[in-house]
């Protein structure tokens, strides 16, 4: 992970002015989701992390607009047909979800392909269809979904940005990855989010400064590392006699068992 408190070029590019500040209030975004959630899934009684997951891909939206819209660059949009608000900051529409279905890697995230998640994506020219899926469709709708669709997306977007959260209710926030992404269809129900630039947000921004992984800023120990237990025993020199050394009963050889009267 990148634990660095610098701003990188890329990032800085994208965000443009009060990029750390745009960097931490995405963060701050995911942690207050996190902690609704939590709260959500403890309340409902419910086994499984159902509700949870409902409540950060909502919350998540949520809280994203709430933190950045306070930024003069960044703009406040609605769908038609959608209940959440995206926004769209210089040109890039910044898309925060969730990844689910227990994978942590981040070349493995998987999401739902809705309607106005469809639109969104091919408005850009940020979805496509694998060769070997499009052999399986009709000929005329080969290539549809890999040109862009401008006329049915209502405001002049550059390209999505994504915001991937790798966050459990019993595991809490683990990672927040940011970057440019094609949503590559798995079928018509699911895509996967193929990376063109990927960065990790910094984990003192999620955990506080004090945080850094092990093993590199700080070192936990050795199973070996304990001190060898003081003994005393010792080699014994071949003259030397052994003090508790047993003298062979006549008749026998050392080592012999002893066999009593019958």
């Amino acid at each position: 992970m990148n634990d660095s408190a610098e701003v990188s070029l890329w990032l800085r590019g994208t965000l443009g002015d009060n990029c750390e500040q745009k960097r931490q209030a995405m963060v701050n975004a995911v942690l207050v989701t996190q902690n609704r959630s939590v709260e959500a899934q403890k309340a409902s009684k419910i086994s499984t992390n159902h509700v949870y997951g409902v409540s950060f891909s909502i919350g998540i939206c949520e809280e994203s607009v709430e933190r950045l819209k306070a930024f003069d660059d960044c703009k406040v949009v609605s769908l038609l047909g959608s209940p959440r608000e995206y926004i769209i900051l210089r040109g890039t529409l910044i898309f925060p979800l969730r990844m689910s279905g227990g994978s942590s890697d981040p070349d493995q995230i998987e999401l739902r392909l809705s309607a106005i998640r469809l639109t969104m994506f091919q408005s850009v020219g940020q979805i496509h269809t694998p060769r070997d899926m499009q052999l399986a469709l009709p000929f005329e709708d080969w290539q549809t979904d890999d040109v862009r669709s401008v006329e049915d997306f209502p405001f002049n977007i550059d390209r999505i940005i994504c915001v991937a959260c790798d966050a459990s209710a019993d595991g809490g926030v683990q990672h927040i990855y940011i970057g440019e992404a094609d949503v590559e269809k798995i079928n018509e129900e699911r895509g996967r989010l193929v990376w063109r630039h990927r960065e990790e947000l910094p984990l003192h921004l999620i955990h506080g400064e004090s945080a850094s992984l092990a093993g590199v800023d700080s070192y936990l120990g050795h199973f070996d590392d304990a001190p060898i237990p003081e003994s005393d025993l010792s080699l014994r020199q071949p003259d030397q006699p052994a003090e508790h050394e047993i003298d062979p009963q006549p008749g026998t050889a050392m080592g012999e068992e002893q066999v009593g009267d019958a």
